[in-house]
């Protein structure tokens, strides 16, 4: 599958031919709550596989790809050979390599299941393949292993390190990304550099359940990113990247916004806007502490997007995420998991 035109949303150094425009065959890796079925078109055919049961729920509530409840590390053979492979998406846990996890690399156990799906890459042999990790993944002993894969069997590869707040993101989210194709992909082009869009925050009335706690403030005031919900269009900066320990860890997992008086953390709602989801995009009425995790610990769309417009596959076009689906069962192929 080939481009013949523009590549939706890019410049010309992005034009690529195809034969045809067809529906994107992929499996998404370590799916979430579905950043990435969320930058490929409605009529994309997905299998999205994750062990996150609430992540799921999510997923299935916007998307009516057929999912996988299961660990990566316990996919077989014949399983992944019943799944699309045009193209793999992976965004496999960043705890491994992370400057506070314990930065054992591919010898932590949450490494099981990209090092099975490495292990299992040379039998699958997609046609495509796609990656994003935190940017140390991409010196880690896990990164070498998978280019060392691929380039055995004459896949060609690129990588880019990308913060979504080069191209005017509100969220600060410097990412690693690899892209590996059979076929030619298209070299990285210049991204022009734009000024930060306005934060889009949640009406005032609606969020004093999310004000930090007195104690809080007067502990750990010094070390908070904090916003100002008043800052004037043109002057705004991006917030620090959210983690899934939003909501949980005062410090480093993401910023707070002070809206009059009041410093307060983002609502749910408002990580997704940074993180470019659509206002369509469904996520339950669960506390927030419950929520924030699997926000957090999402994909920005912007940067991903990006991505996957140098990538020789149907990928790029955007599409409203469905909103009304029906409820499915946690299948693969047709067969219960």
């Amino acid at each position: 599958r080939r481009f013949s035109g523009l590549v939706s949303g890019q410049s010309n150094r992005h034009n690529v031919r195809m034969k045809e425009l067809m529906t994107l065959q992929a499996t998404e890796f370590f799916c979430g709550i579905g950043g990435f079925a969320a930058c490929v078109p409605r009529s994309a055919n997905l299998v999205a596989i994750d062990i996150n049961r609430d992540a799921l729920q999510i997923y299935r509530a916007n998307f009516q790809h057929r999912v996988l409840c299961k660990t990566i590390e316990s996919l077989t053979v014949e399983q992944l050979l019943r799944c699309p492979t045009d193209l793999w998406w992976m965004s496999p846990p960043c705890q491994p390599y992370t400057q506070r996890g314990r930065q054992r690399d591919c010898h932590d156990p949450r490494a099981a299941g990209f090092s099975r799906l490495v292990e299992l890459l040379p039998k699958v042999q997609p046609e495509s393949l796609a990656l994003e990790n935190v940017p140390a993944f991409g010196k880690s002993r896990s990164c070498e292993q998978l280019l060392t894969a691929l380039q055995y069997h004459d896949y060609r590869v690129r990588s880019i390190t990308l913060c979504p707040s080069q191209m005017g993101g509100t969220n600060r989210r410097r990412r690693f990304y690899l892209i590996a194709s059979r076929s030619e992909l298209v070299p990285w082009g210049e991204i022009p550099v734009q000024t930060c869009d306005r934060l889009r925050l949640d009406d005032p009335a609606d969020v004093s359940r999310l004000q930090v706690r007195p104690e809080i403030l007067n502990k750990f005031r010094a070390h908070l990113h904090v916003m100002d919900a008043a800052q004037p269009a043109g002057q705004a900066s991006p917030t620090k990247c959210f983690t899934s320990a939003y909501g949980r860890s005062p410090i480093a997992a993401g910023s707070y916004v002070r809206q009059g008086d009041t410093i307060r953390h983002f609502s749910p709602r408002e990580v997704l806007r940074q993180l470019d989801f659509p206002e369509s995009f469904t996520i339950p009425d669960w506390p927030d502490r419950k929520l924030w995790p699997l926000v957090a610990n999402s994909l920005s769309l912007r940067a991903v997007k990006y991505v996957l417009s140098h990538l020789p596959v149907a990928a790029s076009r955007t599409i409203p995420c469905p909103t009304d689906v029906p409820s499915l069962e946690l299948e693969i192929d047709g067969r219960p998991s």
